[in-house]
């Protein structure tokens, strides 16, 4: 099975006027996308079938961090994406990546799963990968809050 995952604000061919009224849905840090994603993973593992996450989520070393840690192995992504997400992910224990999606799980909204990746990842992930820029990428101030509990 293969989920696939883009931002609807991303320069995808969809028409600008299409893209503005869905953009505000593009929330992965939203509770309910996360406790779906986890319940995916754990439903897969149980009847032994694989699981690819494709697409910009994958690509970004916050969400790849979190799928891990839910127990997605497979992630697809751009080429250019794969040295990065490698070096994240051996930088990162799936221990360490467990313990950040269970914690990531019982936050309330995206903006306090947001706040723990970016303090949590980077004291696990060694200096000389900057994600600053990643984490700007997925900050939920920049999206127009999704009901948020």
């Amino acid at each position: 099975m293969s989920l696939a995952w883009s931002n609807p604000s991303a320069n995808s061919g969809v028409t600008n006027s299409v893209k503005s009224g869905v953009a505000y849905l593009y929330q992965p840090l939203h509770p309910s996308v996360l406790r779906c994603l986890s319940h995916i993973a754990k439903t897969a593992a149980r009847v032994k079938k694989p699981v690819r996450v494709c697409g910009e989520i994958s690509a970004n070393p916050f969400y790849a961090t979190l799928l891990l840690g839910m127990g997605f192995t497979r992630l697809s992504m751009n080429s250019l994406s794969i040295p990065l997400i490698r070096r994240v992910a051996g930088a990162v224990s799936m221990n360490n990546a467990r313990k950040i999606a269970r914690k990531a799980l019982t936050l309330k909204t995206s903006k306090d799963i947001y706040e723990y990746l970016t303090q949590a990842i980077p004291r696990i992930v060694s200096a000389d990968i900057n994600l600053d820029s990643w984490a700007a990428e997925i900050n939920p101030d920049f999206l127009k809050p999704m009901n948020d509990p």
